[in-house]
């Protein structure tokens, strides 16, 4: 328990202050990519990008964007350590809901996926299926997430491995006590 809290408290701390800014999201994904492909451990997986029509622009922190879409790409790549090279694959895949301006973004592998009860599982504190993972990846996707005021999920994927998709308001709703202050 005193470890948890210790390192609960780490974490908050080390939570950047947020910067909201408006970008198109297909750039942004477009430019990270360009940076994670020639590494190694990308090197060999295909990437298939499916882009909704007309998904305006997200107002959302970069930052903490990156840091998702980089974990969540890593463990694509860590499930996908055992299928052959050639037949890797992730696809990532966005949608727009005008009626309620939700820009839905999925990330899907092909790898080696998880159990019905570790789906259920993903988003809490310690669960790794990795031999050296301390299981805060997803714990602080979600976090990431959920500061945006969006939802993440975790589902068995269309081609097998997992899929995660993220549910992100195009615009940030302010928040009722930071509208109080301004109006005070």
């Amino acid at each position: 328990v005193r470890i948890t809290k210790f390192v609960e408290g780490l974490m908050s701390v080390a939570r950047p202050e947020t910067r909201m800014e408006i970008f198109d999201i297909h750039q942004f994904i477009d430019s990270e990519l360009f940076f994670l492909k020639p590494q190694p451990r990308f090197r060999e997986i295909g990437f298939i990008c499916r882009w909704g029509n007309d998904i305006p622009a997200i107002e959302a922190d970069r930052g903490q964007l990156q840091q998702v879409l980089f974990n969540l790409l890593n463990n694509a790549a860590d499930a996908l350590a055992e299928i052959p090279p050639g037949k890797r694959r992730v696809t990532i895949m966005t949608t727009y809901s005008g009626s309620e301006d939700i820009i839905r973004l999925t990330i899907s592998d092909n790898g080696c996926g998880m159990s019905e009860e570790d789906y259920g599982r993903v988003f809490r504190q310690h669960f790794t299926k990795k031999k050296t993972g301390h299981g805060f990846g997803l714990l602080a996707v979600k976090r990431a997430i959920k500061s945006h005021g969006g939802k993440i999920s975790a589902s068995p994927g269309p081609e097998g491995g997992a899929s995660f998709t993220i549910e992100l308001p195009r615009r940030l709703k302010v928040r009722v006590d930071k509208a109080v202050e301004a109006t005070a």
